[in-house]
């Protein structure tokens, strides 16, 4: 019988998002042997393609090594937040905003927070998927890729040689944050959540009496935006078309 390694971070946490660093995160980790509870609090806003892709990664690479991955959702939220993010802004008629990110503490720092210590772990001891070409962020967090030097595209390698698929961009389908390139992604490919953000727009634009913006930083709605989609005119900044692909040699 072989008796598995110690591994240093054996017992503690890892706040798991779904994307390129979280997944190569546990999967280096995991290789390592490492050992510990994989924590993915959902909002109910994810992207399908990221439900898809976290629903594979358990099921056909952690499951075999014994690895399962802890989902927490309502039940870890107070009430007043035990709706995914698109409900909660439809009840109260608003979308978030850039100086109250509400929806990142509320349904992804504190529902970790509390299961940690609902768990006996100290949730400062969590291990984040931070890579090193973003050192300069969260850095009192615990953040294994920046201390081994693993930029993200090192990340991509490391999924790439576990003979996994490069999961998708990690965030929210109604996130303001998204680009003009990921808005006509969600338009052209779920024109239904795509119907779904606009109308919050309408909703929290009719509240407020005047526009309300989910795509600010383009100064344009959501319901004009894919009218320009039909008509095939361009409301894209064009630098987006200029950042490097993600092909890998």
């Amino acid at each position: 019988m072989t008796t598995r390694t110690t591994h240093e971070y054996d017992g503690c946490a890892l706040s798991f998002g779904g994307g390129v660093n979280s997944v190569a995160l546990v999967v280096l980790l995991a290789s390592e042997g490492w050992r510990g509870p994989i924590l993915y609090a959902e909002t109910g806003t994810e992207w399908p393609e990221t439900d898809a892709y976290v629903a594979m990664f358990e099921r056909e690479w952690l499951a075999p090594r014994g690895l399962s991955i802890t989902r927490l959702g309502g039940e870890w939220h107070t009430p007043s937040y035990r709706y995914s993010v698109i409900e909660y802004c439809e009840r109260h008629q608003f979308t978030p905003m850039k100086r109250a990110r509400f929806c990142t503490v509320e349904w992804k720092v504190l529902p970790i927070e509390r299961w940690c210590k609902a768990n006996d772990l100290d949730p400062a001891d969590n291990l984040i998927g931070i890579a090193a070409d973003e050192a300069r962020r969260m850095t009192d967090k615990v953040r294994p890729l920046v201390d081994r030097h693993l930029d993200r595209n090192a990340c991509a390698r490391i999924i790439v040689d576990a003979g996994l698929p490069l999961p998708g961009k990690s965030a929210c389908w109604m996130c303001l944050f998204q680009s003009g390139a990921e808005w006509q992604h969600l338009y052209r490919t779920h024109p239904d959540l795509y119907e779904r953000a606009a109308a919050l727009e309408r909703l929290a634009s009719t509240k407020r009496g005047k526009p309300v913006l989910l795509m600010a930083a383009n100064k344009v709605s959501l319901d004009e935006f894919a009218a320009a989609i039909e008509a095939q005119a361009s409301w894209l900044d064009f630098a987006e078309y200029h950042v490097p692909c993600l092909c890998r040699i």
